[in-house]
């Protein structure tokens, strides 16, 4: 019989039990590296006027799919470079757009982290 309490982060190793503290973690598109969402930007795409553009989700409450990126030129840089926008959302996006858009945004946090 399974325990009740496993399902809840706590197992029993050898009649002792332990607390595992799930983490959670993102992937940058543009670096690939893992990290907490503390440390990146997430990015969603909506519907305009001008067709489907990225955005940013400072809120990280708007639907849909999401993507995560540090808020660093060269993770910016990367992940236009690889296609990643596109593959993220998983439709097509103007990539110039996003990375203007995103560039601008994260200028502001790029001078207060230096």
């Amino acid at each position: 019989m399974p325990s009740p309490l496993r399902g809840a982060g706590i197992f029993q190793l050898r009649g002792a039990f332990s607390f595992v503290e799930h983490v959670m973690q993102r992937t940058c598109i543009g670096c690939r590296a893992v990290d907490q969402p503390d440390h990146l930007v997430r990015l969603t795409v909506q519907a305009g006027a001008a067709g489907i553009v990225v955005v940013i989700d400072h809120k990280r409450s708007l639907g849909g799919r999401g993507a995560w990126l540090h808020p660093a030129p060269e993770c910016v840089e990367k992940a236009a470079r690889r296609h990643a926008f596109n593959r993220a959302f998983k439709t097509r996006v103007d990539a110039a757009a996003a990375v203007q858009q995103i560039e601008q945004a994260i200028q502001p946090l790029d001078a207060v982290h230096k």
